[in-house]
């Protein structure tokens, strides 16, 4: 079966999330977050053998490095979302190869991307993205977590997200504002479970249908190729559908999206 084309996003933004292949761990410890932050930092803020700045392969507005996956918000610049995604992984990999005196895949052979086109679903990404390690029970405070840009957007410390919008009629600082003040409010709150998104069975229904129908994918999720059904999944986390209640709706064991749960 061929391969679903990925949806292209209008404005260039994309969240994308990159996963180890299997769930294996994919940075072993301090070292491999850093290189995986300067491999970002290489394509956000290219120079050339002089020092000279060059054109960004991307722009990047939120990162979040979880042990054996990664979060991203990305608009596409220099680069493709397929080519900035590849020369990220061959650096990378190469890297751990070398390190690790081990060879092979590391990540996930497709990375999965979404399209952001609203601010409305890129405020809320932002949210969602930061509230990684604390939904993972990793830390307690966000700030207690140095693997993220969590402190770019708290503190407006510099890094490798860029402070501008690439929406009109809102400003970086109201952005900021409101990713900040959710986040502090109750940093126990599960973003992908938000209580204010709470939805009927019906409802659950209509999102994943909707879902289904925008990707050109069959209904029943039990049909789809396992990467593809996941796909789905995911977003239909994202949108407010709960663990048990999409257990309910599509008959899929509890325990297998408990782990895909995990996993975001």
């Amino acid at each position: 079966m061929a391969r679903r084309a990925r949806v292209t996003s209008v404005t260039g933004v994309y969240h994308v999330m990159l996963r180890g292949i299997n769930r294996n761990v994919v940075f072993h410890d301090d070292q491999d977050f850093r290189k995986f932050i300067n491999v970002l930092d290489l394509q956000a803020h290219p120079v050339d053998v002089d020092g000279v700045e060059m054109e960004p392969a991307c722009d990047i507005y939120a990162f979040c490095l979880m042990s054996n996956h990664v979060h991203l918000l990305v608009r596409e610049h220099g680069k493709t979302l397929s080519e900035l995604m590849k020369s990220i992984g061959i650096s990378f990999v190469s890297y751990i190869n070398k390190r690790y005196d081990r060879c092979g895949p590391l990540f996930q052979d497709r990375f999965l991307s979404e399209p952001v086109e609203d601010v409305g679903y890129f405020i809320k990404l932002l949210r969602y993205i930061h509230q990684n390690p604390i939904k993972a029970g990793m830390v307690n405070e966000l700030d207690e977590y140095p693997w993220s840009s969590w402190q770019e957007y708290k503190y407006n410390r510099p890094g490798l997200c860029v402070h501008s919008v690439p929406f009109a009629g809102i400003s970086w600082d109201e952005i900021k504002e409101m990713v900040c003040a959710v986040n502090e409010i109750d940093q126990s709150q599960r973003i992908g479970i938000d209580k204010s998104m709470r939805m009927s069975d019906d409802e659950a229904r209509a999102c994943l249908a909707q879902i289904c129908e925008q990707e050109g994918l069959n209904h029943n999720l039990k049909e789809l190729p396992k990467e593809t059904r996941n796909y789905v999944i995911f977003k239909a986390f994202e949108a407010g559908v709960g663990v048990r209640q999409l257990a309910r709706i599509t008959f899929i064991a509890h325990s297998t999206l408990h782990r895909l749960y995990q996993m975001i």
